[in-house]
């Protein structure tokens, strides 16, 4: 009878286990699928045409910027005294 119950318990335990096991990998899949759409999906957004416009964007404004910060306060009074 010892032999029995101990079986049943083995099995009870194997199958917990099983179980426990299996929903770990379920989440482990899940979040693979999760991971790799999120992936594909930045990818998409860092080659897209809006993404070229904002770098265009930026470069421009760095250029700008630099220019006004080049200029000197004694050429901007000549320019108001020219007009």
């Amino acid at each position: 009878m010892e032999k029995i119950e101990n079986y049943a318990s083995m099995t009870a335990t194997i199958k917990n286990d099983l179980t426990s096991i299996s929903s770990a990998s379920n989440r482990v899949s899940n979040e693979a699928v999760k991971m790799n759409t999120t992936y594909s999906q930045t990818i998409e957004t860092l080659n897209s045409k809006g993404m070229e416009d904002a770098i265009l964007n930026a470069e421009r404004l760095a250029a700008a910027l630099e220019a006004i910060s080049a200029i000197k306060p004694t050429d901007v009074n000549f320019k108001f005294l020219e007009k």
